[in-house]
């Protein structure tokens, strides 16, 4: 029953293809029915694997059947990403805004994709491979026996990530650390190339002594469409993010802490609209950030960020670019670079708006002006919740 039920879904969401995403723009009710429909019928599945689960233990056609339902659902995930992705791009598209958006500004349309993910999430459990590279020469894998959806490659100091891994088509995330040791971008260009479906990449994990340290980023990297989560902290010799990241419409986590040679963010960066997290601390050559960040709507976090302060430049980030950054939280830093203090500018950024945010550090670098602290308290009109900091010279005292 169940299997027949997760069939009928395949077939609705592939009527609901890239291909014919313009055509449907304007029909984004009707299809939003459609997910409905589809969700209430995953509910459905979702009752009868309560009971199959339990029955798995001992028969074995059941968990045959468990195996299937879960690469089926893989399928449906993979649809919908298509889907949004495509609907992501128009909306980023300066010349098509002529289709309905909910009260957030968003076209319509992740309501069944996050159901699907969670479902996913229920299905998969525990299936992660871990393997270790411990060879100085070139490592090849072949995973093609194992199924494998979830990865983690364990590298000994001073080695490298493998050349080569067979059998990652159907590879949801991949996670690899080490102490000391590389990751070469013709590695990731092959890489890239077979493992189209990733949803996770994590080259840290949360551990700053076992980074792998990323050298460079292959266009490839664009082939990832379904790319949420990418963390690349510590890749002290990444020196720049290639302008095809910003096509990863997905993405909804980007950790650069301690690239300290990163010397460029994406000009584009301002297309990934569903972008949460943005951590660039510790990024030190970065010379300017790009305009586009303050179209990032969606963001939670951003921990630094260098903004001008003497006017509203078409190119770099100025601090009035925080004007619709309203979902902010945290502590932010912000370095200023300018030699005077535009007060209009300021005001601009509007951050008595701001609901969220616990505090704001300014740290001059000596690239900003030397006004007096009390200027930029009154110039920003922060609502009374909102602490103000101050870090390195030159400030005027008050």
């Amino acid at each position: 029953m169940a299997e027949a039920l997760v069939s009928s879904i395949l077939e609705q969401l592939t009527a609901i293809t890239i291909e014919h995403a313009r055509q449907e723009l304007k029909l984004v009710t009707d299809v939003e029915k459609e997910v409905e429909k589809l969700d209430s019928t995953l509910k459905a599945i979702r009752g009868i694997l309560e009971d199959a689960e339990q029955r798995q233990i001992v028969e074995k056609n059941v968990k045959g059947w468990l195996e299937k339902l879960k690469e089926a659902s893989y399928d449906v995930e993979d649809v919908l990403d298509e889907w949004s992705t495509a609907l992501s791009k128009l909306q980023t598209d300066p010349e098509l805004d002529d289709f309905d958006k909910d009260e957030d500004g968003n076209i319509i349309k992740c309501k069944m994709h996050d159901m699907v993910h969670d479902f996913l999430q229920y299905l998969t459990k525990e299936e992660i491979v871990s393997v270790e590279v411990d060879s100085s020469e070139n490592v090849r894998l072949d995973l093609s026996s194992k199924k494998t959806h979830h990865l983690r490659v364990n590298i000994a100091k001073g080695d490298q990530f493998p050349v080569s891994i067979e059998g990652i088509e159907k590879l949801r995330s991949l996670v690899a650390v080490g102490e000391e040791c590389d990751v070469t971008g013709e590695a990731l260009q092959a890489f890239f190339k077979g493992a189209k479906f990733l949803r996770l990449l994590d080259f840290c994990m949360g551990n700053e002594c076992s980074c792998a340290n990323v050298k460079e980023i292959p266009d490839e990297i664009g082939m990832l469409i379904h790319l949420r989560y990418l963390n690349l902290s510590c890749s002290e010799t990444l020196k720049e993010l290639p302008e095809v990241v910003c096509e990863l419409h997905n993405l909804q986590y980007l950790d650069l802490f301690g690239c300290i040679n990163l010397e460029k963010l994406p000009e584009g960066i301002g297309k990934l609209i569903k972008l949460r997290y943005l951590r660039t601390d510790g990024c030190e050559s970065l010379q300017y950030y790009p305009k586009g960040i303050g179209r990032l709507t969606s963001l939670r976090e951003l921990t630094r960020v260098i903004a001008r302060v003497d006017g509203n430049d078409a190119k770099e980030f100025s601090v009035g670019d925080l004007e619709n950054l309203n979902l902010l939280r945290g502590t932010l830093w912000i370095e200023p670079v300018g030699n005077v203090l535009d007060v209009e500018e300021a005001k601009r950024a509007k951050l008595h708006k701001n609901e969220h945010l616990n505090c704001l550090v300014i740290f001059n670098k000596g690239r900003g002006p030397s006004v007096r602290r009390e200027d930029y308290i009154q110039a920003l009109n922060a609502p009374p919740g909102l602490t103000i900091e101050f870090s390195m010279l030159p400030f005027q005292e008050i």
